[in-house]
């Protein structure tokens, strides 16, 4: 979905933002040399809550930074489509509801507009 790893949408975004590796480091509280190793595709290891600083620090989102969403712009904020993923099909039945149903509205009196 997203271009490349996980490590290069971060060294990606930290050099749009003008960061170096000791500055992004410093910020999320990480040693530079483990952000190195995100960097490079050593660790693949994150934690979501170092994730989660990340995305913060580099302004963008959690799902931009996975790759789960390429319709995220990171240099710009902006969004440029609704992911394949979420987007409901017309016709497709949708999902029951689950627990106590819900009660039924209150019939309008006559001459009501609605």
């Amino acid at each position: 979905m997203g271009g490349g790893s996980m490590g290069e949408r971060l060294r990606s975004r930290r050099e749009q933002l003008g960061l170096t590796q000791g500055e992004l480091a410093r910020v999320v509280g990480v040693p530079q040399s483990r952000l190195s190793e995100y960097e490079c595709g050593k660790n693949q290891g994150m934690t979501l809550h170092t994730a989660c600083k990340f995305a913060v620090a580099l302004r963008c989102s959690i799902d931009y930074l996975a790759g789960l969403y390429a319709g995220y712009d990171a240099a710009t904020g902006a969004t440029k489509a609704a992911p394949a993923a979420v987007a409901s099909t017309p016709g497709e039945p949708r999902a029951r509801r689950r627990g106590r149903p819900r009660k039924a509205a209150p019939p309008m009196p006559a001459g009501a507009r609605g």
